[in-house]
């Protein structure tokens, strides 16, 4: 359309007058709209200039608004932000309103420290000359602009955590200004440029009488990179010793809860410096004489705050506190000299009924001393002993004999597996005694009809037995349980004696 545009004056109406009132601007949505009862508005971007001394303004083009519902919608969003903006807008009555948008920052610096989820924005005309910003607004790459956010001294934290996990590149700017409602702004009278001209009119007719200015506009978009974080670090788990072990500048959190529910009081953040080794029983310690059954662990790399790098990505790894043999799985014999068998076919030979310390398998009285003969003595306690699934009926899983006896009255106990779960066994000399990883134990190993032959074992000793754990499947190993107590079965000869003669 041509740059000079004449109205008949058969189609002036004074009351359809276009005023500065009806004029506004909202920077955040980059429209400017126009109260008009007018059949036609006209509106031009105008080019500032000097000509003969004077200051004035050109319109190359005009677009011409038929007013729906009394209001046109101007889009402002192609306009270079970064500098000064010109509109004029004219009625049919030709009366003309200049309207200034000023510049937005030429520069807006966005930083982010990822190790404290830290935002810092400055904004001005210069990179040197940038400031603390007091408000922001992002995008992602396919997005939109989010709603203006409020900057405290420039910065603002908890907010892009979320994008670490996979990285993004966000866009950033400062954002357009509007009413404090969020609406359009009214124009206000532009008292810093006056005596302005039309620029093909230097006349007084061509004098603009007031200018006037708005509110800016969103400032030029700054790219933002979010790193991905880094890989969970290794955590090395033990399922033979049930430990596992943390990794030097790391952080790790419990959840121990029988259905998995973070909690209160439930889920502690420890970090340490150094590697640790932790007993799973540790790490699911509830109170001082209790622990969780189940939980897991998360670990991850700490933060690097002079590198301002976020954390790794978390290590989940599951716990299961490690337990023993309940009654149903596991009959043991554990007599001590104080009590006798529950067996009715034996009789513990450490019973101390008898004044020699032994009994008969096949009596219940000590051989006289007028009889005399070989008497077989022991052979009961961990022989009677035997693991199970357990069950209603329960199917042995593991049971035990008494092998070949030695001169010394040592001799063999023999464990037999009829199932497909290894077993650790440990002997020691009481039944109270405490196991620990410098006790060596013998492996049981898994199959049915495999056997584990102890040997050169004394009576009286004491036989422990666990599920062993399972590296490559990942089973975690038991707690030792008293099985038995050894009893060789031996013999004795009793001499008769002779009734002296008188």
């Amino acid at each position: 359309m041509a740059a000079a545009i004449c109205f008949g004056a058969s189609a002036v109406r004074a009351d359809a007058a276009v005023q500065a009132s009806n004029i506004k601007v909202n920077g955040e949505t980059q429209t400017m709209t126009i109260s008009s009862t007018d059949k036609e508005i006209l509106v031009g971007f105008a080019a500032k200039g000097q000509k003969s001394g004077k200051t004035t303004f050109k319109v190359a083009s005009w677009d011409v608004y038929e007013p729906e519902s009394g209001t046109v919608t101007v889009d402002l969003s192609h306009l270079n932000s970064a500098k000064d903006n010109f509109v004029e807008v004219k009625d049919l009555e030709g009366n003309k309103t200049l309207i200034k948008i000023p510049a937005a920052a030429k520069k807006c610096i966005a930083s982010y420290d990822a190790s404290k989820d830290e935002l810092g924005v400055k904004a001005g005309a210069s990179k040197s000359a940038a400031t603390a910003a007091t408000s922001f607004e992002y995008r992602t790459a396919v997005g939109s602009w989010t709603d203006g956010e409020t900057l405290t001294d420039g910065k603002t934290t908890a907010k892009f955590e979320k994008y670490q996990r996979q990285g993004a590149t966000l866009y950033l700017r400062i954002p357009g200004e509007a009413a404090s409602d969020g609406s359009a702004a009214a124009i206000e009278a532009n008292s810093e440029l006056t005596d302005v001209y039309e620029a093909d009119d230097l006349t007084e007719d061509g004098k603009i009488a007031t200018t006037y200015k708005s509110v800016s506009l969103p400032s030029k978009e700054v790219k933002l990179k979010i790193a991905k974080q880094a890989k969970s670090p290794k955590v090395a788990v033990n399922y033979v010793k049930a430990e596992v072990t943390i990794p030097a500048n790391t952080e790790y959190r419990l959840y121990g809860d029988a259905d998995f529910v973070k909690a209160d009081g439930k889920t502690k953040i420890t970090a340490n410096a150094s590697k640790l080794n932790v007993a799973v029983g540790d790490l699911l310690k509830k109170d001082a004489n209790t622990n969780y059954s189940k939980g897991f662990i998360e670990v991850r790399t700490t933060a690097n705050t002079s590198k301002k790098k976020a954390a790794s990505k978390w290590a989940h790894i599951d716990l299961e506190n490690p337990v023993e043999f309940s009654a149903n799985e596991l009959k043991a014999i554990t007599a001590d000299t104080s009590t006798t068998t529950t067996d009715p076919n034996c009789i513990n030979a450490l019973s101390g009924n008898d004044t020699d310390g032994w009994k008969s398998l096949t009596q219940t009285t000590p051989v006289k001393d007028d009889v005399g003969g070989t008497v077989k003595y022991g052979g009961c306690g961990v022989v009677n002993a035997k693991v199970t699934d357990g069950e209603t009926a329960p199917k042995d899983l593991v049971t035990v004999k008494y092998g070949a006896v030695n001169k010394n009255s040592t001799g063999q106990v023999i464990l037999e597996n009829k199932g497909d779960t290894a077993y650790q066994v440990v002997v020691k000399e009481s039944r109270t005694a405490t196991i620990s990883d410098s006790d060596k134990a013998s492996m049981l190993k898994a199959g049915n009809g495999k056997t584990l032959t102890l040997k050169n074992l004394k009576t009286g000793q004491w036989i422990f037995i666990r599920k062993a754990g399972v590296q490559k499947e990942k089973k975690w190993v038991g707690v030792y349980k008293v099985m038995g107590v050894v009893d060789i079965p031996l013999e004795k000869k009793v001499e008769k004696k002779e009734t002296p003669t008188t």
